[in-house]
């Protein structure tokens, strides 16, 4: 105990911004449950028929339905409820990463699908931190995978990626 009160009294501002940091994951990820995971009440296809299968491609009918209603959902959570288009691509999830530019390189190759918008978006329900500014753009890009129906990486843009490595992609018709 005396070790834990002579740390606190030592170095206050490291453990403060330690708090703030470890604050800010923790609201990260109920934002990304709540704001953009679905859930799979209101899913056309439920995750457990898509395990084996992972991405299929181009998705059938019942996917494409429910890629739309995530990225709509995700859309109308970084403020455009209405985007002007979108398509989506499979791939792994690391080509997936490095096409859409996350600067992260996965350490999975799980097919996932790569969905691209256009509109107008403003990341501003994420925890940033303190100075930061807003993510804002006009493409937002979401990597879903449909096996564990989670999203695994989402960014806002002002460049739409290249998108050559993963295909033509198919319309999401919005």
């Amino acid at each position: 105990m005396y070790r834990l009160a002579n740390a606190i009294r030592r170095y206050p501002r490291r453990l403060l911004v330690l708090a703030l940091f470890v604050c800010s994951l923790t609201v990260a990820a109920v934002f990304l449950t709540a704001e953009l995971g679905t859930s799979s009440d209101t899913s056309p296809t439920p995750p457990e028929s898509r395990a084996s299968t992972g991405a299929p491609f181009p998705p059938d009918d019942a996917a494409l339905k429910e890629i739309r209603f995530l990225a709509l959902r995700i859309a109308a959570a970084t403020g455009d409820p209405d985007p002007t288009s979108g398509r989506v691509y499979v791939g792994t999830r690391r080509l997936a990463n490095n096409v859409a530019s996350f600067g992260t390189d996965s350490d999975s190759d799980q097919r996932v699908y790569l969905i691209i918008l256009e509109g107008e978006f403003e990341a501003s329900s994420l925890p940033l931190p303190g100075g930061a500014p807003v993510p804002t753009g006009s493409i937002e890009t979401i990597i879903w995978d449909p096996t564990k129906d989670v999203v695994t990486d989402f960014g806002v843009k002002d460049r739409a990626p290249d998108t050559t490595q993963l295909g033509a992609g198919v319309d999401l018709g919005l």
